[in-house]
């Protein structure tokens, strides 16, 4: 759960990837630098993978140089000490953000991953998009779990379940299974009852197959391309001459007509396909109007090879394999001790109490969930909600 407040927004979302595990990744904006170290440490205090990134306005020396500690940078500090899995990622000096109106440079941008993320995760500046800010592009050694199309369902028939119930209870007495006492077995059992009477009473709708990818900007063209590249071109200059009123000035002027063009754009190609548009294309119109909204795009983030023996590996065994070679012979020396770390990490690793989210889902929990739950909410496994009623 993502707590706001008054001087923190936030908002996240879990992701799914391909080894089964959960990256949380949680958007932040600070707009006046008056956080507190509990809030800032409520949102890089997870249990999971987790990537914690966005606008803190806050200064302090551990990610810039030359600047006074503000609220908030001290309190970004504080957090970072007292959570320890969270890693700040953030280059130091990356300058973020570009005062418009002096040229001065700013890291008040961060990005905080959790340690096993972060022996990976790099992050760089992007390209200048008009904003203040500059867009952070982060790389994660991490493949999301991509689903094409819908998976097959059971199609329920409320005539079948009469014999539904008969299949599973024949099928139950032929195992035993009043008398296992092994929960796997048990459970195996019961899940190989489920089905076989759903094979038996019920049908398997079709799973769709990929659909085709949404055409990209289509407005989009070869005068867009030009007025970006000339608003990038002017900004940079202005960056090199950041007093020059006249570097400044070409820079707004081609920032204004980057716009504009770009907007006349749009325009024309959304005149364009009303003028070709039947009266059966929703479909069409749909997946139009979501190009035209920038929907629909699905970076995949992947991991940097590394270089063994002449050939490039992204491999996690090889790469660990590498690193194991390569740093066994040296042992450091002469580490200095981090009260706060040790600490930290005594008190915690004295602790008796278990957290309460990892106790056993008793069965009035499960008696209680299941009424609530939608019938159409199925695992990998396709059985229904209903069927466990």
């Amino acid at each position: 759960e993502v707590k706001t407040s008054t001087a923190v927004e936030a908002i996240g979302v879990k992701i799914m990837f391909t080894n089964s595990v959960q990256i949380t990744f949680i958007s932040v904006y600070v707009p006046k630098g008056d956080c507190d170290t509990e809030e800032v440490a409520h949102l890089i205090n997870h249990n999971n993978d987790f990537i914690t990134a966005g606008d803190f306005n806050g200064h302090h020396t551990t990610w810039e140089t030359d600047v006074r500690p503000n609220k908030a940078g001290r309190s970004i500090y504080e957090a970072l000490i007292q959570v320890q899995n969270a890693c700040l990622i953030t280059p130091k000096d990356l300058r973020t953000r570009v005062d418009p109106s002096t040229g001065k440079q700013s890291t008040i941008d961060l990005t905080f991953v959790s340690p096993r993320l972060a022996a990976t995760a790099t992050v760089r500046k992007g390209p200048h998009l008009g904003s203040d800010h500059f867009p952070l592009i982060t790389t994660l050694n991490a493949t999301p779990n991509k689903i094409s199309g819908r998976p097959s369902t059971w199609i329920l028939n409320d005539k079948k379940w009469g014999t539904w119930n008969q299949c599973i209870e024949s099928y139950l007495g032929s195992k035993n299974f009043a008398h296992t006492m092994n929960p796997e077995m048990a459970m195996q059992i019961f899940s190989d009852a489920l089905e076989k009477a759903n094979e038996e009473n019920f049908k398997k709708s079709r799973s769709e197959g990929t659909t085709n990818q949404e055409p990209r900007r289509p407005w989009w063209n070869e005068d867009c391309a030009n007025l970006v590249k000339n608003a990038r071109k002017s900004y940079r200059t202005w960056r090199k001459f950041p007093l020059s009123t006249v570097a400044r000035s070409e820079w707004t002027k081609a920032e204004a007509k980057k716009k504009k063009g770009i907007l006349a754009a749009k325009r024309q190609a959304w005149t364009n396909f009303i003028s070709d548009l039947g009266p059966k294309d929703q479909t069409k119109m749909w997946s139009f109007v979501r190009s035209m909204t920038g929907k629909g795009t699905d970076p995949t983030p992947d991991g940097r090879p590394i270089n063994n023996n002449g050939m490039a590996t992204n491999d996690p065994s090889e790469k660990a394999e590498v690193f194991v070679n390569f740093f066994s012979s040296a042992h450091p020396t002469g580490i200095p001790n981090n009260t706060a770390y040790q600490e930290t990490i005594c008190r915690q690793s004295r602790l008796d109490t278990q957290n309460t989210l990892n106790d056993q889902i008793t069965i009035e929990e499960i008696e209680k969930c299941l009424p609530k739950s939608k019938s159409n909410a199925v695992g990998k496994d396709l059985v229904n909600n209903q069927m466990l009623r």
